[in-house]
């Protein structure tokens, strides 16, 4: 009877599920929770629909990724990830600054990477269940920045974190413009003359909105979001561990993650 409803179960889980990026068979094991998590992706699904006015990014059945990573811990770790990391790190480090905020990058990767010489306020929509001297933590939706000051902040990073918003994988609220609220809000607080951010998002040749997962930027997308900004750096990680600087001008590359950094003017 269980293998009977489990079956039936699988049958109505959404197109494409192979790219579940868990083990399916340990997670068919808890058939309620997979049916909570289910509805709640349909559910976030069909309101990102109806408040869509983006044509570039629109659910299609070809694109989704099913993610269920609303209750998870701030933090993770991969090829790509760690060559972001180290690369923003050492941004943040040859920048001299001794305060430094941040949005959703991982704790256990980039923010403990640069707690050893300067102090980090970080936001996050995720709970964190730990103190760190020198780690300010702000449990909070992170798209308009509220009740940070314009020009307030000489050194800002979002890392992995941004082409999330408003898709409800962590529990955010379904936004199709969450993504672009937040770019308008890092360069709203970021300090003019000199203010600078690193931004780190999958990149490829086209726009495409993998829901509920993540979107994926073409660099110019990017850099025309950030016009109150110059681009100081865009270099890029592929899946197989290869860094590329200057990747403007290496057109060799089909997709991956894009490190961008802005100065603002």
């Amino acid at each position: 009877m269980i293998k009977k409803g489990l079956k039936r179960l699988y049958k109505k889980l959404p197109y494409r599920l192979r790219k579940f990026r868990y083990d399916i068979i340990k997670y068919l094991r808890d058939s309620r929770k997979l049916k909570f998590d289910l509805q709640k992706f349909n559910d976030d699904m069909r309101k990102y629909t109806e408040l869509n006015n983006r044509t570039e990014f629109v659910v299609c059945k070809d694109n989704l990724n099913f993610c269920v990573e609303w209750n998870t811990p701030a933090a993770n770790l991969s090829k790509v990830l760690f060559l972001q990391d180290v690369w923003a790190a050492k941004k943040v480090y040859n920048s001299g600054v001794k305060e430094h905020f941040d949005i959703g990058s991982s704790v256990y990767g980039f923010i403990s990477g640069i707690l050893p010489f300067t102090n980090v306020t970080l936001i996050d929509i995720r709970p964190l269940d730990f103190k760190v001297d020198g780690l300010n933590f702000i449990q909070a939706d992170a798209t308009n920045l509220e009740n940070i000051e314009d020009n307030s902040i000489s050194s800002l990073s979002a890392l992995c974190s941004l082409e999330h918003f408003g898709l409800g994988r962590y529990g955010d609220p379904i936004d199709p413009d969450a993504d672009r609220k937040a770019f308008k809000a890092i360069q709203r607080v970021l300090r003019g003359g000199g203010g600078r951010c690193y931004i780190s998002v999958p990149v490829g040749r086209k726009n495409i909105l993998r829901f509920n997962d993540v979107r994926v930027y073409t660099p110019d997308t990017i850099i025309n979001e950030f016009n109150k900004m110059t681009l100081i750096d865009f270099s890029m990680a592929l899946s197989d561990g290869t860094f590329i600087e200057n990747a403007m001008d290496d057109n060799s590359w089909v997709d991956g993650y894009g490190f961008f950094e802005f100065i603002k003017k």
